[in-house]
């Protein structure tokens, strides 16, 4: 015999079923293991170390566009910075003494004029460009406390010759210079 009653049962059970199993791939975290995506969209990607629940990558925009920040474990602070600038790319490595105010380190730009540019830095103050010009190129030293350009090394204005400048300080203040330029 049919019974009506049963049957809603039934009906109603399964309905509810199908609504929670809805909901609950509405409602549940995505786990990438399980699932595959052809694309995702998000605003910004925070990974978090499991255990420490530090912060260890972060891929998010800037007023320029896309910015990567990679940071090292344990409280170190250390880390890398891949973005875009208003000259173009850049590749920042900047590392963190105990307890201490981070430094750049290493550094890959673009100047304004388009042209690469390298450097080399020490938490002193001391550091080295290498970059490229219109006409060839410079290398500049610069030295730690008093942050003054102590040696370079370029193309003269003409493109056709080199300038090898060496200055001296004392406390601030210029004591000598030396300079060979090939004509």
């Amino acid at each position: 015999m049919f019974n009506s009653q049963h049957w809603k049962i039934k009906l109603a059970y399964a309905t509810f079923g199908l609504l929670c199993a809805v909901i609950g791939m509405l409602l549940s975290p995505v786990t990438a293991q399980r699932d595959k995506f052809q694309e995702i969209e998000c605003t910004k990607l925070t990974l978090i170390d499991a255990i420490t629940g530090e912060v260890t990558a972060e891929l998010k925009n800037d007023e320029h566009g896309g910015l990567l920040y990679l940071w090292g474990l344990k409280g170190n602070r250390s880390g890398a910075k891949l973005a875009l600038d208003e000259n173009g790319g850049k590749l920042v490595m900047f590392s963190n003494e105990k307890d201490g105010p981070s430094h750049v380190s290493a550094a890959l730009l673009t100047s304004e004029e388009g042209a690469g540019i390298f450097s080399v830095n020490h938490k002193s103050g001391a550091n080295t460009f290498i970059s490229a010009t219109d006409l060839g190129g410079y290398v500049s030293v610069y030295g730690a406390n008093h942050n003054k350009k102590l040696v370079s090394v370029a193309v003269t204005d003409d493109g056709e010759s080199g300038v090898i400048n060496v200055k001296r300080y004392d406390r601030g203040k210029q004591l000598g210079r030396a300079e060979l330029i090939a004509d």
